[in-house]
């Protein structure tokens, strides 16, 4: 993954994006996004929104089952995002592998499908039956 070059597509998509440690961050729609730097292999793109659902609220043990059963479900209905249950929180992750030289024109689309991916984790989770 080229930093410089998802910067570009970032700013250029009116976002402000900020090189740190983990990655790249940046804020839309009063969220925070992550594009997980990944060194051992440059050629597989990570988006995460992070903490999208809180399991400490009521009854911790309840709760992370239900979010395993709900990320097991929207996992096998979705294509490219991804429910991933980590400790006492889930995010939603975007994955996809890129090619030799990416233009990232996938960017856009994999932000609001993040966004948009919060709400059917939440009707998932609703579902689950423990």
């Amino acid at each position: 993954m080229d930093n410089n070059k998802v910067c570009d597509v970032l700013r250029n998509e009116g976002l402000m994006p900020i090189n740190e440690e983990i990655g790249i961050t940046f804020k839309y729609e009063m969220l925070t996004y992550v594009i997980v730097k990944d060194e051992i292999d440059k050629g597989f793109f990570r988006m995460l929104l992070p903490n999208v659902y809180d399991l400490s609220d009521g009854d911790f043990a309840t709760n992370r089952l239900k979010a395993i059963i709900a990320a097991n479900e929207f996992n096998r209905m979705k294509k490219v995002a991804k429910a991933v249950v980590i400790e006492d929180s889930v995010h939603i992750e975007f994955q996809i592998l890129l090619d030799k030289s990416p233009e990232y024109s996938f960017m856009s689309r994999a932000i609001r499908l993040l966004s948009e991916s919060r709400f059917d984790f939440a009707q998932q989770f609703d579902l689950a039956k423990v």
